[in-house]
């Protein structure tokens, strides 16, 4: 009876032991799939500018709370939408601006933040000016990077015709742009003002013409002492 009551607790203290030693490492290890392991969020694709209003979009991220949307690693916007309109940042800007877009996860979600996007290049008056070579004068030129030269103004885009105030740049695409085509904004109806860049050295006649919102016209001081050719001034129709 003393031998069997031994072999009984040895055998409880055997199990207890193990008991413990397994609660220790379930503690010290947990399930790489448990509540303690946070994945990160898929990172945004498909990242592009919508032409007709100038507009960046990008597809839905499964989880996302909100999206971050960085330009030139300077500008950073949140945005609950899978779109941002980048008019009121870069529409009156040149240059050509890096894009990128991160998904973010809520404070108490089970991800994480995801990696940036692939970085898109965009230069704003490529979506806002219709251009031609000057020594070709091919018509309706928008090719992503011009042949270096001279440029001239032909037009507005659609989501050019839009705006209130527009800014001709320098240079579009690696040319320097240095005169702008005849009736190249005749009838529009929304442009208030304008500026004319520094390099413009010649404005062909009717570029203005029944332009009736239109207030003002800034000049820019031109280059290198360079005189501005206006072949006739802005004409309304009565």
């Amino acid at each position: 009876m003393i031998g069997f009551m031994k072999q009984k607790v040895k055998t409880g203290h055997i199990f207890c032991a193990v008991l413990v030693l397994c609660t220790l490492v379930f503690t010290a290890c947990p399930d790489p799939n448990g509540p303690g392991t946070k994945t990160a969020l898929a990172a945004p694709r498909n990242v592009q500018v919508r032409e007709n209003d100038f507009t960046l979009t990008w597809a839905e991220v499964n989880d996302a709370v909100e999206y971050r949307v960085d330009i030139d690693s300077e500008q950073a916007i949140i945005t609950r939408n899978n779109y941002y309109s980048l008019e009121e940042k870069l529409a009156a800007k040149s240059g050509v601006y890096k894009i990128e877009v991160k998904a973010l996860a809520g404070s108490s979600s089970q991800f994480t933040d995801s990696a940036y996007s692939d970085a898109i290049e965009i230069e704003p008056p490529e979506y806002i000016f219709e251009y031609d070579e000057e020594e070709e004068n091919t018509q309706n030129i928008r090719a992503a990077q011009a042949a270096a030269g001279n440029l001239a103004i032909s037009g507005l885009t659609n989501y050019g015709k839009t705006l209130n105030n527009v800014v001709i740049p320098v240079s579009i695409g690696g040319g320097t742009v240095r005169s702008i085509l005849s009736n190249a904004f005749a009838g529009n109806t929304n442009m208030a003002s304008i500026v004319i860049a520094a390099t413009i050295t010649k404005i062909e006649g009717g570029a203005f013409n029944n332009c009736t919102a239109l207030a003002t016209i800034t000049f820019a001081a031109p280059e290198n002492d360079e005189t501005l050719e206006i072949e006739s001034p802005p004409k309304r129709e009565s």
